[in-house]
């Protein structure tokens, strides 16, 4: 590899540990280039060697966020044979990588591309990974149905997963209280179910 790539590398990685950073402690409003570049140790045109934009850097980041949470969901339903306990289990660490990442995962959900720019299709693709993830746990309710109907079913679950969730942590007057966010999750599977 030679000294110039391994210097591009380098320099991604210092962005991008950067504006972890900032998400982390800030939330999606605090990543501005410069709060990043100056973080990095590195100028602000140095930012544009390496991405397009802001919106590249934050594409990035909830990129980053969405393998996290796949692979805690993943993790989480590991040893899960149950389809309904799988939904369930599915439903608890959502709510606890939601918990534990609120400032990334408002992130996936806040960040909206400018007028006229579209998702880069890989962007959607991870975001349908996990619409997969809810298909496969949903399978025993919805035998018989197409890809579809299935699809379609398991984006809806997650609106309503994500909704209860997204109130709840932001203190919305119709949101449940912490206390009773995972038993209404229990509940919200069952009646799902």
């Amino acid at each position: 590899m030679s000294r110039r790539v391994v210097k591009k590398i380098e320099l991604t990685s210092k962005i991008i540990a950067a504006a972890e950073g900032i998400l982390r402690e800030e939330g999606i409003k605090g990543l501005k280039a410069r709060d990043i570049t100056n973080r990095a140790g590195c100028s602000l045109g140095s930012l544009y060697t390496v991405f397009k934009d802001i919106d590249a850097v934050v594409m990035t980041l909830n990129s980053n966020t969405l393998v996290l949470l796949e692979r805690s969901l993943s993790d989480a339903t590991r040893r899960v044979e149950n389809d309904r306990e799988m939904l369930e289990v599915m439903a608890i660490a959502y709510a606890d990588f939601a918990i534990e990442n609120q400032n990334a995962w408002v992130a996936l959900f806040e960040h909206r591309m400018p007028d006229g720019k579209q998702e880069p299709q890989w962007h959607k693709e991870e975001f349908h990974r996990l619409i997969s993830m809810i298909v496969i746990a949903l399978r025993y309710a919805m035998r018989g149905c197409d890809q579809d109907v299935a699809e379609t079913r398991a984006r809806t679950y997650f609106a309503a997963l994500h909704g209860v969730v997204s109130l709840s942590l932001r203190g919305r007057f119709i949101g449940v209280s912490r206390a009773a966010l995972y038993s209404e999750l229990k509940h919200l599977v069952q009646l799902f179910a």
